[in-house]
């Protein structure tokens, strides 16, 4: 049902980001009647990374959206996931759906922004543009644009990752809340390395860990690094040539493994990928009229395997309180971090917790994590299950209807 205009002066929210988040929350809103715009930097979805992970109050979401038919069909259901060492040796042996619960499931990031892009195709989408200034008044925040004209919104709501713009412009420079976790990934395309079917094959050397992905013959493969080195500013933002320079310096004298062939496939590879790991920490995730959500408020980085799922879950959260607030968009953000916040916290803490996530420096400290997992895999196969598990639902929705 949407909201009574009379009642509730919020009619027009800018959306900054065409990804999860922000799709999600574009979907929901317009749901609940608001007036939505979403304006994205890139010309068109963007496409590369590796499939994503929807687990949890995350297939909540998705049921109530009416679209976990399309993600199932779409999804990308793993044989296995191997863990090898520098030799070639299997270090440990997994199910492909070994972190996954009952209705989990695993989806390509190109096909998850595609369905949610095409469902939210009756939304105003601004392509190819982004923010350049922020600027609240009593009657809203007047968005200034690199291209477009300025506008004037209620609210304007971030969704644009980790490297936020509008979390610059309205909270402060990045430096302010970021936890670099001591590493760098780089995501590529990986033609013809070697031969495998719905598998996904791991090699963790002293400072760096390798993978190689393939989602069934028709998804191909992608190759990937996470390389451990101090952080540099902007890196992440930085030219393709210096980003794939740190890789080569962590990993080029190394012959363990495939990697030598997955070096040659990432500086031939014309899908580059590559960013820094780190968390979003902010004491508030709201200034006035501006607010944040997903990696843009609260990135909990690859190593927790959840930053998907709380990007979808806090954006159905936030549309929520803001058609239950009655106007009062300070309530609606209170209400949205305090629902959101615990969970938040909950599966940040997973990227510090996964053993198997984790790079050790030397030799030594590599041998004695190898170890530890292979006892933990043949004791209980089901102790990382059921941590993540733990995380990905430690949210109650029920108090939220699905119109």
């Amino acid at each position: 049902m949407s909201p009574d205009t009379t009642a509730n002066p919020i009619r027009r929210v800018l959306v900054s980001g065409a990804a999860a988040a922000g799709e999600t929350l574009a979907f929901w809103l317009d749901r609940r009647g608001f007036d939505v715009t979403v304006v994205e930097k890139w010309s068109a979805p963007r496409s590369g990374g590796f499939a994503v992970d929807l687990r949890g109050a995350a297939i909540t979401v998705a049921d109530r959206m009416g679209l976990l038919p399309r993600f199932t069909e779409r999804s990308v259901p793993m044989k296995e996931v191997a863990n090898f060492d520098a030799a070639g040796e299997v270090v440990w042996r997994a199910e492909g759906n070994y972190a996954h619960t009952d209705g989990d499931l695993e989806i390509l990031r190109d096909d998850l922004t595609e369905i949610l892009c095409s469902t939210n195709s009756g939304i105003r989408h601004i392509w190819g543009d982004s923010i350049v200034g922020l600027a609240e008044t009593d009657g809203g925040v007047r968005v200034g644009f690199e291209h477009a004209e300025p506008e004037l919104f209620d609210l304007v709501v971030g969704a644009d990752g980790l490297h936020s713009n509008v979390r610059a412009l309205a909270f402060g420079p990045e430096e302010r809340f970021g936890k670099h976790l001591g590493y760098y990934t780089a995501v590529f395309e990986a033609p013809d390395v070697v031969d495998m079917d719905s598998q996904m094959w791991l090699c963790t050397i002293p400072g760096a860990m390798a993978s190689l992905v393939q989602w069934g013959p028709e998804a191909g493969t992608r190759g990937s690094f996470i390389v451990a080195a101090p952080h540099v500013r902007a890196l992440g933002r930085a030219g393709r040539a210096d980003q794939m320079r740190l890789v080569d310096e962590c990993l080029g004298a190394s012959d363990a493994w495939h990697v030598p062939a997955l070096l040659r496939a990432m500086r031939a590879s014309e899908d580059f990928y590559f960013d820094e790991v780190t968390q979003i920490h902010m004491p508030r995730w709201s200034a006035g009229r501006v607010a944040l959500v997903g990696d843009a408020a609260y990135a909990p980085t690859l190593m927790s395997g959840q930053g998907t799922s709380v990007a979808v879950v806090g954006a159905y959260v936030l549309a929520a309180e803001l058609a239950a607030a009655d106007g009062d968009h300070g309530r609606a953000f209170d209400r949205y971090e305090q629902r959101v916040r615990p969970f938040v916290e909950r599966n940040q803490q997973l990227a510090n917790t996964a053993e198997e996530a984790r790079i050790p420096a030397t030799q030594q400290d590599l041998d004695e994590r190898n170890a530890m997992i292979r006892s933990a895999m043949n004791s209980t196969s089901d102790h990382l299950d059921d941590v993540t598990a733990d995380a990905a639902n430690a949210i109650d929705l029920s108090v939220y209807t699905a119109a």
